[in-house]
């Protein structure tokens, strides 16, 4: 107030005029942070599988050269945004200040996305994501940044309304996923007709004779009370067995889990039997266990072998002549795979549009993506390609597109082969270098660039090659899908490098010890065989006459 009286007092007398005036106050009344540049962040987080991060949250902070504290138009800015959930499509909006404006110059805000995730066998646990970014504009998309982040599920294809017949599934307000074939695996229920007293067996358990079975309801690993076993080492050992016999074929896939804590002296486990038509025992008997004192999630995946009918579950120990305890708690078997193919009119599939991706992993779990599913691809061109420029840099020969999602899928390989000829000046010494790129720019000009293989031959003799032939083949395999894909990529260069185009001809193997990346192998690719002579003449020449590329599997 005393600046607007002061200039009041000016005014009156004949000092500042009054646009002067209304100029001042702005000044002095606009608030210092209107004056900054703000950028409407916006994005969508997925994983791996196109998946979206539902429930999640992000925040940001900002990252300083440094260490430096950061100011915005003079005034110390404490660079952070709380936590903000995603939306059911895992989307969100923010507002945060342009790097360009903040001081010193060069800092990035730093994005982090947390999700609790959902507990095996369906979910991965807890997952996050980060990016570094420089924001800066009106407004800016970083879905490209959240595209390809941990996997959230195993069973993630959006609602599955019906089944076919061979699969238990339950949806519920609280989730979906396979129905549990363990009775009382958290040992909560009441024996029958007791009215909730501790009573034993456990309803859906039956121990040893030998064992002492009661309830822990003092430090419970989970709920209201465990299972706790004393057992007496006896010879052969003793067990405490699930009364249900779950039916069960050859190639069905099943995940235990639960809890189990011991006393230190005992290895307590969690055990998987297959049994046969007579209910023997097969000799498969997959398990889990700990030694820790403590409350331990162990789990364990079994495949039912040849001849079996039933799959059952026991609870043990060992070593099984030494006395001790273990508790139990959260016991649950699950049947993962799925026996027979879906039929689209036994499926409805929502939050999924024309073009997706819907596949089996193992043991015929299904998962999903947003693009194309890959495969079936095969592109050949057979238009001669000619170049014979003065130069030593790459020149660009044939080139093919590949669609959209084409190499989006773990292991899919795709096979390259070409062929063509060459010819170079008299008493050429040149090297020749040839390479196989995969691009997301066409012509390979910009964008990202990823060089599949790389062959450079030995120094030509002293020669005149006149149409010596060369063909190369390659085997490009997805290693890492996704935004930041990666191949394993091999293959070999045949090529004539003496005088006479009918003499035998050397054959030169990629360099490659490691996967080749990153490029987004969900987006359209394109394929580009390239040559380069060490010495520039304009007599250098090479052709190529065919190029295929197929997928293979």
């Amino acid at each position: 107030m005393y600046r607007t009286h002061h200039l009041r007092k000016q005014l009156r007398g004949g000092i500042v005029p009054r646009f002067a005036l209304a100029f001042l106050l702005s000044i002095f009344y606009f608030p210092v942070s209107a004056l900054a540049q703000f950028t409407i962040v916006t994005g969508t987080v997925t994983d791996v599988n196109g998946v979206p991060y539902v429930g999640g949250t992000i925040s940001a902070s900002l990252v300083t050269p440094g260490g430096t504290s950061p100011t915005l138009n003079g005034l110390g800015f404490t660079g952070s945004m709380s936590p903000i959930g995603l939306d059911a499509t895992g989307s969100f909006t923010a507002r945060l200040a342009d790097n360009n404006v903040i001081l010193p110059s060069g800092t990035q805000w730093k994005f982090l996305v947390n999700h609790t995730g959902a507990p095996p066998p369906l979910g991965t646990g807890p997952q996050t994501c980060t990016a570094t970014l420089t924001i800066t504009g009106a407004s800016q998309s970083v879905s490209a940044s959240f595209a390809a982040c941990p996997f959230l599920g195993r069973v993630n294809i959006g609602n599955l309304d019906t089944i076919k017949d061979g699969l238990d599934y339950s949806r519920t307000p609280n989730g979906e996923g396979p129905i549990p074939l363990i009775s009382n695996g958290n040992f909560e229920q009441a024996s029958p007709g007791y009215f909730g007293r501790n009573t034993m067996p456990p309803p859906g358990w039956f121990p040893d004779a030998a064992v002492t079975a009661s309830y822990e309801t003092v430090a419970p690993c989970e709920g209201n009370r465990s299972l706790k076993i004393v057992y007496p080492g006896l010879v052969g050992g003793n067990e405490v067995t699930a009364n249900f016999f779950t039916p069960a074929q050859p190639g069905d896939v099943f995940y235990l889990s639960g809890i189990i804590k011991t006393d230190g002296v005992l290895t307590g486990q969690l055990r998987m039997n297959f049994l046969d038509k007579n209910n023997l025992g097969i000799g498969v008997d997959p398990a889990a266990s700990t030694t820790s004192t403590s409350c331990t999630p162990v789990s364990v995946t079994g495949t039912a072998p040849a001849g079996t009918v039933y799959v059952m579950v026991r609870l043990a120990y060992l070593p099984n002549s030494t006395p001790g305890t273990v508790w139990y708690d959260a016991i649950n078997l699950y049947k993962v795979n799925y026996p027979g193919g879906l039929q689209a009119p036994n499926v409805t599939v929502s939050a999924l549009t024309s073009g997706n991706c819907v596949q089996a992993t193992a043991g015929g779990l299904l998962t999903s993506t947003a693009s194309p599913c890959g495969g079936g691809f095969t592109s050949v061109t057979a238009t001669p390609v000619t170049v014979n420029a003065a130069v030593t840099t790459d020149q660009n020969l044939m080139a093919i597109t590949i669609p959209a999602g084409t190499m989006n899928l773990l292991n899919h390989t795709l096979l390259v082969q070409l062929a063509g000829v060459y010819s170079t000046p008299a008493a050429s010494t040149a090297v020749l270098t040839h390479k196989l790129k995969l691009c997301a720019v066409s012509g390979c000009g910009s964008g990202s660039v990823l060089t599949l293989a790389t062959w450079a031959t030995s120094a030509l003799g002293g020669i005149q090659a006149t149409n010596n032939p060369y063909s190369a083949t390659i085997n490009a395999t997805t290693q890492t899908a996704g935004a930041a894909a990666a191949f394993e990529s091999h293959g070999n260069l045949t090529i004539d490098i003496s005088a006479l185009a009918s003499a035998a001809e050397a054959v030169f193997a990629d360099n490659n010890t490691a996967t080749v990346g990153t490029i987004d192998s969900t987006a359209q690719l394109f394929l580009q065989h390239t040559v380069a002579f060490s010495a520039a003449s304009a007599s250098n020449s090479a052709t190529d006459r065919q190029m295929i590329a197929d997928t293979v599997n």
